[in-house]
């Protein structure tokens, strides 16, 4: 009798210990990168620093390359707002009597190209007997080569890249921050009075009152390259703000996404629990 409920009792028993009346543990449904979580987590290194440690690495890496790219591109900007200014190109004149001439005038002196003696210029001589146009700017594009210089040097100091004052990151910041609002308003007081010398040009140029007789101005290569030159600088400034921006808005997601790893590791670690 004794034999045969041992007998009962071993066919109650499967291959792997189990009672067949017992139910088998389920297998997890939970994704494997939580569960290298939580063996990360039990093996003694935290989960949370080594993903934020990645995720600031990876969002902090095209910070140097931004700041490059925007310095390069204001320099550019700056260099073609300092050519703008000087040069004599501002309008251009077409004599139908004369082909052979073409005058241009700038902020400093109207020139006349001939194709046999070459160029000549003059500069003018009261500053007073300007039109207001070519009066303003003269003075935007001024402040616009100072604004556009004190950027370069303020963006210069505050650099990554650049290992002077390493230890004071706000202070970098900041002159970044200083450089690239400079640029900004350097490119603004280059278009100005680039846009506002092309509106004059346009009005006298479709003026009624004026006989067809008489030549009129028409569109200067420099209007166009100080166009380039302030999208230039307010692109430059544009990036170099980014850095500074990115930097600050990087850290509060992947702490949102750390603590979110985390809800999903501790509920896990719980279910799991015998």
């Amino acid at each position: 009798m004794k034999n045969k409920k041992v007998f009962q009792n071993l066919q109650r028993v499967n291959s792997k210990g189990l009672y067949l009346g017992q139910q088998r543990p389920k297998p997890s449904q939970h994704p494997p990168s939580l569960k290298v979580a939580v063996g990360t987590e039990l093996l003694g290194r935290p989960f949370s620093s080594s993903f934020q440690d990645s995720a600031l690495t990876m969002a902090l890496d095209y910070q140097p390359v931004m700041q490059l790219s925007g310095m390069l591109i204001s320099l550019l900007g700056w260099v073609l707002s300092c050519l703008t200014t000087y040069l004599p190109q501002w309008k251009n004149l077409n004599l139908e009597l004369n082909e052979l001439e073409i005058w241009t005038m700038g902020l400093w002196q109207a020139c006349v190209v001939q194709e046999e003696g070459g160029m000549q210029c003059k500069d003018f001589d009261s500053f007073l007997a300007l039109p207001p146009e070519l009066r303003i700017s003269r003075i935007l594009m001024f402040f616009s080569n100072g604004s556009g210089l004190l950027g370069l040097l303020l963006s210069g100091f505050g650099l990554d890249c650049l290992k002077i004052g390493e230890g004071q990151q706000k202070q970098k910041k900041r002159l970044l921050l200083f450089g690239g609002m400079l640029f900004w308003i350097s490119g603004i007081t280059a278009i100005v009075p680039v846009s506002w010398v092309a509106h004059s040009t346009v009005q006298e140029f479709w003026d009624e009152n004026i006989p067809d007789i008489v030549p009129r101005w028409d569109f200067g290569e420099a209007l166009f390259v100080g166009w380039l030159a302030g999208f230039c600088l307010i692109l430059g400034g544009s990036l170099l703000n980014c850095t500074i921006c990115s930097t600050e808005v990087h850290p509060s997601s992947v702490h949102y996404a750390i603590a979110e790893q985390q809800d999903q590791c501790q509920r896990l670690e719980t279910e799991t629990r015998p």
